[in-house]
């Protein structure tokens, strides 16, 4: 098995219908699928259960939050890569899987783009082919939109559920930058990106930003005046611009395009 497609969800019964039919709509067919729903007081399960007559493994129960239900997703797959595409998210279209499936060789790390739907309009985010320390501190990888090989959980660690935000950045970081993970760009658009989620949300802003200095002050503590001087300037964007909320990560950009 090539590709494990792992679905996660909490209370998002459209959303996860939504990911499903568009999962179930590859041309390619030949991957495994896994939905981890977090016991759901919502329809997800009529949901999951309206789908039945498909092959595809699901378990719902109560779990410890994102990052714990997708270190399940990790622990479950039989595939050599992993890709995270979670209730809400949709691929771009039917061919993008055999786009994707096409793309790998063996590098650890395979990223194409995306398109965010929480702007108005739709607003499609291309990645850099190159990947250095300084843009990832103020950017990151869309994991909805990136391939992973299973076996670099073993090298770097499951997700770390002690973070509330931002686990997914920070196994990227390390990933990359500790480990040396070997990655590839490929300038395809995969996924669209649901927004409005946990990392979109203006409440959660304080929580990013107190878990990155963390994590920066731990991993890459020489980098750390750098990061401090990009959060402070988030913080006056927000203040000033409050309508302009959306995916953290995505506002560092805007504010940070002389690095790449």
């Amino acid at each position: 098995m090539i590709l494990s497609i792992i679905t996660i969800n909490y209370n998002n019964a459209e959303g996860l219908r939504n990911t499903i039919e568009s999962v179930l709509k590859q041309s390619f067919k030949d991957f495994e699928y896994i939905i981890v729903d977090g016991a759901s007081t919502d329809k997800s399960l009529d949901i999951i259960k309206s789908f039945d007559q498909i092959k595809f493994k699901w378990i719902s129960e109560k779990d410890k939050g994102i990052y714990d239900a997708m270190n399940k997703g990790v622990t479950f797959a039989k595939g050599k890569y992993l890709l995270f595409l979670n209730s809400g998210d949709i691929f771009f279209d039917n061919n993008s899987v055999l786009a994707l499936i096409n793309s790998l060789n063996d590098e650890d790390l395979v990223y194409g783009n995306m398109i965010d739907c929480f702007e108005n309009p739709p607003k499609p985010y291309k990645y850099p082919d190159k990947l250095s320390l300084d843009y990832m501190i103020c950017n990151g990888l869309p994991h909805q939109a990136t391939a992973i090989k299973k076996e670099l959980f073993k090298k770097v660690g499951l997700y770390n559920d002690n973070y509330d935000v931002i686990s997914d950045w920070a196994f990227f970081m390390l990933a990359i930058f500790r480990y040396k993970a070997s990655y590839k760009y490929i300038d395809l658009t995969i996924c669209s990106f649901e927004g409005g989620g946990l990392s979109s949300s203006k409440s959660t802003i304080p929580t990013i930003i107190k878990e990155q200095r963390a994590f920066i002050k731990i991993n890459f503590n020489e980098h750390l005046k750098f990061y401090n001087q990009n959060s402070t300037q988030i913080k006056r964007f927000l203040r000033t611009k409050p309508r302009y909320i959306r995916w953290y990560y995505k506002v560092l950009t805007l504010l940070n395009v002389q690095y790449s």
